[in-house]
């Protein structure tokens, strides 16, 4: 059997490094495990969903004003600006419910590279 030797304060030479990291995320793995994380909890998936319902229905309601006011307008800058007008409508309700989504997620962003910058400090 062979002796084993631990010599304490004198830097280990070969083998692999004994450092415990305790962050959570990386530079590269932050933005895939945040939004996994984030998209694990069911209100955050339900206003999700809301968003997208939301801008599916005024995608299609701008579409048909656009192609109605286009038929029905004999001057073509009058149809351009009822488009433009129901295209403004849509991105306002879609807003409505895209920017809390969005604020919320930003901010629990934020608070999470704040702790994980911290546990960072502390390895």
């Amino acid at each position: 059997m062979s002796q084993l030797y631990i010599h304490i304060g004198v830097p280990q030479i070969g083998g692999t490094p004994n450092a415990v990291r305790t962050t959570r995320y990386t530079p590269l793995s932050f933005l895939p495990r945040f939004l996994l994380e984030q998209l694990s909890r069911a209100a955050n998936v339900y206003f999700l969903l809301l968003v997208l319902l939301q801008n599916a229905s005024n995608a299609a309601l701008a579409t048909q004003a656009a192609e109605a006011a286009a038929e029905a307008a004999s001057v073509p800058a009058q149809a351009a600006a009822r488009a433009a007008a129901a295209g403004v409508s849509s991105m306002r309700v879609v807003g409505d419910t895209l920017v809390p989504l969005v604020l919320v997620l930003t901010l629990t962003a934020v608070k999470q590279i704040y702790d994980d910058l911290a546990r960072a400090r502390d390895d």
